[in-house]
C-alpha cells in the first residue's frame, strides 16, 4: 500500500516539466459553453480543491490517475497505419467544476484522443487552455503511423498552468513546436465536441460568412457536432438569405449521417429562405437522404402548413416514398387541408397519388375517410376517393369509404358520374353483405336520381352472390322509388 501511495504522489510529478503560463486574467475572453444536452450526462461531486502544495500534488496525481482509468477507450486500442474505418467516441459528465470531457476520434491512420476534468476556459481563438478549475487535468494525444504525441495539462496554485509533454513515449519539453501542435490539435477537439459552438459559428460567420461555416462543418467527423452547428448557423446571427439556405440545403444532405439530425435541421430552415428553385431540388435531394420513416415524415409535416403550391408538390412526392403506410397515413392526415382545402387539382392528384401508394388497406381507409368531408368544397374529390379505393385489399374497408362517401352527403344528386363510380366499385369487392351495404346506403341517401343511376343500381344488386343480400338491396332501392 504505501509503495502504491509513493508511486501515485512520484511518478506524475516527475513527468510534469515546469513550463507554466502566466496566470490567466480574471475574467477570461471567452467562456466555455454549456454542453449539449443529447450527451451522456450525470451528476457527481466535484473534485476535492487541495490546500497545500502536498496535497496539491497529491490531488494532482489522484485526478490524474482517476481520468485516465475512467476513459473507457484509448488511442492505444485503435491500430494506425493503413487500417480502414472509424470510431467515435465523445462523451461527457457532470457540470460545473465536475465537468468530464472523455474524447476520441480513430480515422484511417490517426487517433486523437482528449480528456478534461473539470471545467475548462478557452482562448477566445480556440488555440490555448486559459483556465483550468482547481483539481482539473487535461491530456491531449495524438497518434498516427509516424509520432505519438501527448500533452498533459494541470492547475497551479496562483492560477497559471502546467505543462507536460511526450513524443513516442519519451517526455520532452512542451516548446515552440509543441505549442504549435496543441494549437492545431485544441481547436479540432473542441469542434467534435460541440463546445463553444455560439462564439465560433459567430467567429467564422464574421470572417467567410455562411460559407467559412459550412467548411468548418464539413471539417468535423461527429453528427450530433454538426447538428449543433447547423442549429446555431440557422436559429442565431443575421437571417438567411435564400443563396445560403441553398449552399445550407445542398450540403446538410451529404454532412448528416444521422436521419435524426438531417430531420431537425431541415425542419428549421425558414420558409422566407426556401423559394428559390435551387434551394427546393436541394432540399428534396436531402429529404431523400432521411433513411428513417419516422423521421422523414415528420420533416414532411412541419414543412406543409403554410407552403405555398410548388413546395406541397414536392413534399407529397417525398411522401410516396416514405416505408412505413402508417407515416404516410399520419402525413396526409394531418396535411390534408392543405392538399384538398381549395380547389388546386394539381395538389388533389398529388395527394391521392400518394395515397395510392399506401400498402396497408386499413391505413389507406383512414386516409381516403379523412379526405371526404373535403369533398363538399371540392367536387373532384368524391371521383379520386372511388378510384383510389380500388386499391384496397379488404372488401370491409372499401364499404367503410364508399359508405363515408354517402352517409356524409358527398354524393348528391347532382354528382350522379360519381355515384355511378361507386356503385361499379362494388362490382369488384369480394363480399357480398360489403357490397349490399354499400348499395342500401346510396338507395337510403336518395341517390337514385336517375334512370343512369337507377340501372346501374339494378345490376349491381342482381349481381350480388348472395340471394339474401340481392333481395335486400333491391328492396331498399324499392322503397326510395
Amino acid at each position: 500500500m504505501t509503495a502504491i501511495i509513493v508511486a501515485l504522489l512520484t511518478i506524475p510529478l516527475a513527468a510534469l516539466r515546469p513550463f507554466q503560463q502566466p496566470a490567466a486574467p480574471s475574467k477570461p475572453a471567452a467562456e466555455a459553453d454549456a454542453l449539449p444536452l443529447s450527451f451522456k450526462v450525470s451528476f457527481g461531486d466535484a473534485s476535492a480543491k487541495p490546500a497545500s502544495p502536498v496535497s496539491q500534488a497529491a490531488g494532482v496525481a489522484q485526478a490524474q490517475a482517476t481520468i485516465i482509468s475512467s476513459q473507457a477507450r484509448s488511442c492505444d486500442s485503435y491500430p494506425t497505419g493503413t487500417s480502414t474505418g472509424s470510431s467515435t467516441h465523445i462523451d461527457t459528465h457532470g457540470n460545473g467544476d465536475g465537468e468530464i470531457l472523455e474524447f476520441l476520434i480513430s480515422t484511417v491512420g490517426r487517433c486523437t484522443e482528449a480528456v478534461v476534468r473539470g471545467k475548462a476556459v478557452y482562448s477566445p481563438d480556440e488555440t490555448r487552455v486559459a483556465q483550468l478549475s482547481p483539481g482539473g487535468f487535461a491530456k491531449f494525444r495524438e497518434r498516427s503511423a509516424g509520432f505519438d504525441r501527448t500533452v498533459s495539462i494541470t492547475p497551479v496554485g496562483d492560477g497559471s498552468l502546467s505543462y507536460a509533454a511526450t513524443v513516442d513515449g519519451r517526455t520532452t519539453p512542451f516548446d515552440a513546436p509543441m505549442q504549435a501542435w496543441l494549437s492545431h490539435l485544441l481547436p479540432e477537439v473542441l469542434r467534435e465536441a460541440a463546445i463553444n459552438v455560439p462564439a465560433r459559428v459567430a467567429r467564422l460567420r464574421a470572417q467567410g460568412g455562411v460559407p467559412a461555416v459550412l467548411q468548418s462543418i464539413a471539417q468535423t467527423h461527429s453528427s450530433w457536432s454538426k447538428r449543433v452547428h447547423y442549429e446555431e448557423l440557422i436559429k442565431h446571427g443575421p437571417m438567411l438569405s435564400e443563396s445560403d439556405a441553398e449552399k445550407i440545403a445542398q450540403q446538410v444532405g451529404r454532412d448528416l449521417s444521422s436521419s435524426g439530425d438531417l430531420s431537425a435541421v431541415l425542419q428549421m430552415l425558414p420558409l422566407k429562405a426556401i423559394q428559390s428553385p435551387g434551394t427546393r431540388s436541394a432540399i428534396a435531394d436531402a429529404l431523400s437522404h432521411i433513411a428513417s420513416s419516422g423521421d422523414k415524415s415528420s420533416t414532411l409535416q412541419v414543412m406543409a402548413p403554410n407552403a405555398d403550391p410548388e413546395m406541397l408538390l414536392m413534399l407529397a412526392k417525398a411522401a410516396e416514398t416514405l416505408p412505413s403506410s402508417g407515416d404516410k397515413e399520419n402525413f396526409l392526415i394531418s396535411t390534408a387541408a392543405e392538399y384538398l382545402a381549395g380547389s388546386n387539382e394539381s395538389l388533389t392528384t398529388a395527394y391521392f397519388r400518394a395515397a395510392a401508394t399506401i400498402q396497408s388497406s386499413g391505413d389507406m381507409a383512414n386516409v381516403l375517410i379523412s379526405a371526404v368531408p373535403y369533398g363538399h368544397g371540392n367536387p373532384g374529390i368524391a371521383l379520386e376517393v372511388v378510384e383510389t379505393s380500388k386499391g384496397l385489399a379488404s372488401s370491409g374497408d372499401a364499404a367503410n369509404v364508399l359508405i363515408s362517401l354517402a352517409s356524409q352527403r358527398v354524393l348528391t344528386p347532382n354528382t350522379s358520374r360519381a355515384t355511378l363510380a361507386a356503385i361499379q366499385r362494388t362490382l369488384t369487392m369480394e363480399s357480398s353483405g360489403d357490397r349490399a351495404n354499400v348499395l342500401m346506403e346510396i338507395a337510403r341517401a336518395n341517390l337514385l336520381s336517375t334512370s343512369e343511376v337507377r340501372d346501374a343500381y339494378t345490376k349491381a344488386a342482381l349481381a350480388l352472390p348472395s340471394e339474401g343480400d340481392r333481395a335486400n338491396a333491391l328492396a331498399a332501392a324499392a322503397r326510395r322509388q
